[in-house]
């Protein structure tokens, strides 16, 4: 077995950043890392993680519930530019209401969908991009939808994929705007909509992560779940895991990317044990 190289966070991406990681080598998390003590091996394209029985091992205890009236969670005001962009959310709805419900939105911008239709949309102000599904959403099952925007101001790069499948290039409202930034201060809401039902693990990338879905929703075990976004080369700019850093309690979300902006709980929204599973 070749020697193991003790390494912490800021390393880890260094390795990758400057191509100085050796496909293959072992390397174990240092003490204060992101899964401490786990040992962690690049195989090319990302890294593979091997929990040992003494540390603690990536795990998803906890999404949050939204009451569809007016729960919701706030964070101060965040800026997405123009692109490549990815966001990415899994919900479990209880009831399939009409209209445009929020998974992560702001006033004017917002990524969304109907419940009762299947229909989801990106909205950035001035052009929506939207898509139906031809699965089916229930009260009684998960859903992943992850959306990469590389505006080049054709729907073209605009892409949805819903529990793991691409579901076709989306159709505009309009298609002679280029894509805006997107500012987002909600979890659970668009403007005065306001979503039913759980809502877990929502990420947001300034990079296009169509390749890397198997990561994020990892497909390994029996069913589908959250995958470990710490192990990705791109770490996510921002990651909400819904109570899985904050023990479930509380009322603060606390944002698990490069660049934290943590949530708080409003009204009466509330941590659940209910997760992709």
């Amino acid at each position: 077995m070749s020697k193991i190289t003790i390494i912490n966070d800021a390393e880890q991406a260094a390795l990758v950043t400057n191509n100085a990681v050796t496909a293959g080598k072992f390397y174990l998390k240092a003490e204060g890392s992101t899964n401490a003590g786990d040992i962690v091996i690049y195989n090319g394209s990302t890294w593979k993680r091997f929990a040992n029985e003494y540390s603690a091992s990536f795990s998803n205890a906890y999404s949050v519930d939204f009451d569809g009236t007016d729960d919701y969670a706030s964070f101060s005001a965040i800026n997405i530019p123009d692109g490549p962009r990815t966001i990415s959310a899994w919900f479990k709805a209880s009831s399939l209401v009409s209209g445009y419900k929020g998974l992560i939105g702001g006033t004017s911008n917002y990524l969304g969908v109907d419940l009762s239709a299947n229909f989801f949309l990106l909205w950035d102000g001035t052009t929506s991009r939207y898509k139906q599904w031809t699965g089916t959403i229930s009260t009684s099952s998960w859903v992943h939808v992850m959306v990469v925007d590389n505006d080049s101001g054709s729907a073209g790069n605009c892409v949805f994929y819903v529990n793991g499948s691409d579901i076709g290039i989306p159709a505009p409202s309009a298609n002679t705007s280029a894509p805006g930034a997107l500012t987002f201060s909600y979890l659970g809401r668009k403007s005065n909509d306001y979503f039913p039902g759980l809502i877990d693990e929502v990420a947001i990338w300034n990079s296009d992560e169509s390749a890397n879905i198997s990561e994020i929703r990892d497909t390994s075990g029996s069913n589908p779940v959250p995958g470990d976004l710490s192990l990705m080369t791109n770490q996510p700019l921002h990651w909400w895991r819904m109570g899985d850093n904050d023990s479930g309690t509380g009322s603060t979300i606390t944002d698990q990317g490069s660049v934290g902006v943590d949530a708080t709980l409003q009204n009466q929204a509330s941590f659940s044990s209910d997760v992709p599973s």
